[in-house]
């Protein structure tokens, strides 16, 4: 209830006024700051906006976090059998026996330098074969080139030049059926 007093007082006249606030509801508070000591706990189903500080949010299971994405000092260690996807970065990637390599080819640098035993099949580059001596070719037909070969031991020359024009010592060419050396 609220009186209005101007009119009722004149001169230097001290006024008291006692006020019980003894019934005073909350829905009767209508502006102004409560003191915090005044502010009874909340249920969290009271609290519908805003944002809750840090230390206000209590320890919770993994299991309630559902969305986000968690900090990776959030994550904890895990086993391999629980990477199912991404590509490991290489210093993730412990040292291999090289029995486990089944698949793709390896890096010229990975493989070791090999004892020709080891080589079973397939075709050498022919930069691959050292320079060999005629005592080490025991079979086979040799060609010279230009159609000549080394054929069982003997020499059969199909395409002998006819005259000793452009030849250089030592180089043999054929007069009339006789072989001749320059």
């Amino acid at each position: 209830m609220s009186r209005t007093l101007s009119g009722l007082m004149s001169g230097d006249t001290d006024l008291t006024i006692n006020v019980n606030l003894e019934n005073v509801t909350a829905s009767n508070v209508t502006s102004g700051i409560l003191d915090v000591a005044r502010i009874p706990d909340l249920s969290a189903t009271k609290i519908t906006s805003d944002t809750l500080a840090t230390a206000r949010i209590p320890s919770m299971s993994a299991s309630k976090i559902t969305s986000g994405t968690l900090g990776t000092a959030r994550i904890p260690n895990l086993s391999a059998s629980k990477i199912t996807s991404d590509t490991l970065a290489t210093d993730r990637i412990p040292n291999l026996s090289a029995t486990k390599i089944t698949t793709d080819t390896l890096d010229i640098a990975r493989i070791p330098n090999l004892s020709a035993n080891k080589i079973t099949s397939d075709t050498l580059d022919i930069a691959r074969i050292p320079d060999l001596s005629a005592s080490k070719i025991t079979s086979g037909d040799l060609t010279l080139g230009s159609g000549n070969t080394l054929e069982g031991g003997y020499l059969k020359l199909t395409n002998v030049p006819t005259a000793a024009a452009g030849l250089t010592s030592g180089q043999v060419w054929s007069d009339g059926g006789t072989l001749k050396i320059v």
